[in-house]
């Protein structure tokens, strides 16, 4: 998708994956108008970040100059999370969540 019309959409007010789809085959219908070479790569995180251990955004993002106080964020979103699973009305214990990126964090990571 080209800069100008934003490239990325994902987590944006007023951007919808129709919207999106619209553009990828516009860009696709003039790169074959023009008989150029069209190529669509295709990416879910999702599955990939349900297993990030939650050392690993906390050690690299001072390498990228984040803030103290943004560093802090993360930490809070990534440690003492907790969760309980409930089938028929019966909880299990509550565990420690030790993996897995919540969807706000992801989104300002893939910013």
């Amino acid at each position: 998708m080209r800069p100008e019309r934003g490239g990325h959409s994902g987590f944006r007010s007023s951007y919808s994956t129709v919207g999106a789809l619209l553009n990828i085959r516009e860009d696709i219908r003039g790169a074959l108008d023009n008989t150029k070479l069209a190529v669509l790569v295709l990416l879910d995180f999702n599955s990939a970040l349900n297993s990030v251990d939650h050392g690993i955004p906390i050690r690299t993002l001072p390498a990228v100059n984040i803030s103290s106080t943004g560093l802090d964020w993360f930490h809070s979103c990534l440690f003492g999370r907790q969760q309980s699973v409930k089938t028929n009305d019966v909880s299990s214990d509550w565990f420690d969540i030790t993996a897995g990126v919540p969807e706000a964090a992801y989104s300002l990571l893939s910013i």
